[in-house]
């Protein structure tokens, strides 16, 4: 199974959490988060406007410990459902390896069969080759013997 089969599988929650920790590891979550920060540190520093969170800051601790406590456990959820589609694929990609080294192992003794078979056939030229030069050779000794024959009858009536 891989993990874009399963997209269509998420529940409400775990697309949330994607959507977090796609958001939460991205440039533009840090840099707004920054940016939200040295805005609420600046405007509470000023004597222009009324300090609704005075220094040392202590409603910007609370809302950045309750971002950290809630943004940790959903990006970690999110990180588990990408390590188990990882794991499936590794699997799938382990199983396919293995049939492939069966296949191979399997066509291995091919080569080896294919050389005894060429050698079988090479033996088999060569006993082709020498009967057609011993039929040759018989042919020649019967031409001979045949000749010494009807030279023989032509010679005898002398």
């Amino acid at each position: 199974m891989s993990p874009s089969n399963d997209k269509n599988k998420l529940t409400v929650g775990e697309k949330v959490s994607d959507a977090i920790a796609r958001g939460g590891k991205s440039w533009a979550f840090i840099l707004s988060l920054n940016g939200v920060i040295a805005a609420w540190m600046i405007l509470n520093s000023m004597s222009v406007f009324p300090h609704w969170d005075v220094y040392p800051f202590i409603a910007l601790n609370l809302f950045l410990s309750w971002l950290a406590a809630n943004q940790a456990p959903v990006i970690m959820m999110s990180q588990g459902r990408q390590e188990d589609a990882q794991r499936v694929t590794q699997q799938h990609t382990l199983d396919n390896t293995a049939a492939i080294r069966e296949t191979v192992n399997a066509l291995a003794p091919m080569p080896k069969a294919f050389q005894v078979l060429m050698q079988a056939h090479t033996k088999l030229e060569n006993s082709i080759s020498e009967m057609h030069k011993d039929i040759l050779e018989l042919k020649k000794n019967q031409s001979q013997t045949g000749a010494i024959e009807n030279s023989g009858k032509d010679a005898a009536p002398n």
